[in-house]
């Protein structure tokens, strides 16, 4: 895995971002007062991808819990939601696609 970039508070580390192949992260980890899996995501292609997602999930009464919007790291167009069981699943789309040799951002 190569890193993508880095997110600082300060001086220090408060989350960085690897990608395995081109698109800008696989994995990403955040500085967090305990250790567990945040949320998994599902990627779409487009934004109309997005929009449709998101109003299908209104129609079934399912809240946005984050989003619509666009994330800093990877650049990309997004919405998030919690299930029953307070698990996040985020949709995504446009995910910024970077060299395999281009260096980490900070």
């Amino acid at each position: 895995m190569v890193e993508s970039d880095r997110v600082l508070e300060g001086k220090d580390l408060s989350a960085f971002f690897l990608r395995s192949d081109p698109e800008h992260h696989s994995f990403a980890a955040f500085r967090a007062p305990e250790a567990r899996a945040d949320h998994h995501c599902y990627e779409t292609t487009c934004w109309n991808d997005i929009r449709d997602w998101a109003d299908r999930l209104g129609a079934l009464r399912i809240p946005l819990w984050w989003g619509p919007g666009r994330h800093g790291p990877g650049n990309n167009l997004f919405f998030m939601i919690q299930d029953p069981d307070g698990h996040k699943v985020e949709f995504s789309a446009e995910l910024e696609v970077m060299p395999k040799d281009m260096a980490h951002r900070t």
